[in-house]
């Protein structure tokens, strides 16, 4: 899966109070903000909204979220995530997703929204809330528990 960057920017956190909870982060810490348009041989697939925890993770060169963001945490970070909650949704999409994800029809995307905590010196703590908005026609959700 390819990725193009849409938009980015540093926010406090008390712009969004979800994520602020999520990220268990203070009024005036800042958090990552970004988009990207998830795509397989060309075809639109996703569209991904992301909040990195600027306290964990202090910069993130724009340019490289274009390319694998794991592999860039692993690398510069040392990060490795250590598990994640998700939860998930069906929308009926806004006018600009329809366009980005050249939707012609009307059809719910699934969402899948999600936390990812990580181990930072013995103490596991969440770094990174992501919600993505899948073409529901494009893509499956399979997962496999370890019960």
């Amino acid at each position: 899966m390819d990725s193009k960057l849409l938009s980015y920017s540093v926010i406090q956190a008390k712009e969004n109070p979800i994520v602020q909870q999520k990220l268990q982060l203070e009024d005036d810490d800042l958090v990552h903000d970004f988009v990207r348009l998830r795509t397989g041989n060309d075809t639109p697939i996703a569209l991904s909204h992301t909040w990195i925890s600027a306290k964990i993770i202090p910069m993130i060169p724009p340019a490289q979220l274009e390319h694998s963001l794991i592999t860039y945490l692993k690398e510069q970070y040392s990060i490795k995530p250590e598990h994640g909650e998700f939860e998930f949704s069906a929308k009926i999409p806004t006018a600009e997703q329809k366009k980005l994800l050249q939707l012609n029809k009307q059809e719910a995307l699934l969402i899948s929204a999600h936390t990812t905590y990580g181990d930072f010196h013995g103490e596991i703590l969440p770094y990174e809330y992501v919600e993505t908005s899948y073409n529901s026609d494009l893509y499956t959700y399979t997962l496999t528990i370890k019960v």
